[in-house]
């Protein structure tokens, strides 16, 4: 079995129920798929990226968390497995999932049909803020 601790490794979320979450949800992933296919197609987005890239002016509070992927398997296991998650509530739809979190944080999982550009972080793929901005 393959451990994924990168977020906690690299304190990504200062909420470290956050880290340990993406943690658990990426060690799911890349054992139900394999390492190479989730780490290239579930990217983190929005906001996060941007901080992550260290984007000047952009605040550092956030509610929101968006991760995207233009892999249809990826995206059906996360529909399909997003019950299983503690949460506040979910909603799923043909391209998107809301996940209200107990941390009050609300992650979005989109579907993307094209491809995005990216940038690795030590292991973790970003969505490259110039196609974000």
């Amino acid at each position: 079995m393959i451990y994924y601790d990168n977020f906690s490794q690299l304190n990504v979320f200062e909420d470290q129920r956050l880290n340990v979450f993406f943690n658990q949800l990426f060690t799911s992933l890349v054992n139900t798929f394999n390492d190479s296919q989730v780490k290239q197609n579930l990217i983190v987005d929005g906001k996060v990226a941007l901080i992550l890239q260290e984007v000047e002016n952009i605040p550092s509070k956030f509610t929101k968390i968006e991760l995207s992927t233009s892999d249809p398997e990826i995206f059906r296991y996360l529909k399909v497995s997003s019950k299983m998650f503690t949460s506040k509530g979910i909603l799923v739809s043909d391209e998107l999932i809301i996940l209200r979190t107990v941390t009050d944080h609300n992650i979005y999982f989109n579907f993307k049909k094209s491809a995005m550009e990216t940038i690795n972080m030590k292991g973790i793929r970003l969505r490259k803020s110039t196609e974000i901005i």
